[in-house]
């Protein structure tokens, strides 16, 4: 398959990026995100949301909006709702059954992983690295001498 996506990348500094974003300038995106802890909503209600839009202007206020898809479903709402608010494990569950089946049919994003984590330390500082939830692991890290 080699040759059937060709990617013309552009860089921006984050300020112009972030405002740039939430205006629709951009036709696609890459942003490094991750979780603050791991459970399911930190993955889809910062992305999913929308608390002001329409099917046919997409999100102008919301989650999805600042992060650049637009994406907006009242019944995508309705669910991040409900799950945010269950307290029974299977019950949530079966809610982001339900959030994952219409991600797959409407495909507001396209998420890539990329599997090299990187992390950056000046000269003199020992014990930088990331755990595996690409948490800084803070105990370990020391200044030489």
């Amino acid at each position: 398959m080699d040759g059937i996506l060709v990617f013309d990348v552009n860089t921006v500094e984050s300020t112009s990026a972030f405002k740039n974003i939430r205006e629709g300038l951009y036709p696609a995106f890459l942003l490094d995100w991750y979780p603050d802890f791991l459970d399911a909503d930190n993955y889809i209600q910062p992305f999913l949301s929308c608390q002001k839009g329409s099917p046919e202007k997409g999100c102008i206020e919301g989650g999805s909006q600042s992060q650049g898809s637009f994406f907006y479903s009242q019944r995508m709402n309705k669910l991040i709702d409900q799950q945010r608010q269950e307290q029974d494990p299977k019950k949530r569950q079966k809610i982001f059954a339900e959030i994952q089946e219409i991600l797959a049919y409407e495909v507001p994003y396209v998420p890539l992983w990329q599997s090299k984590d990187y992390v950056f330390a000046q000269n003199g500082i020992t014990g930088v690295q990331l755990d595996a939830t690409q948490n800084l692991i803070y105990k370990n890290i020391k200044k030489e001498g």
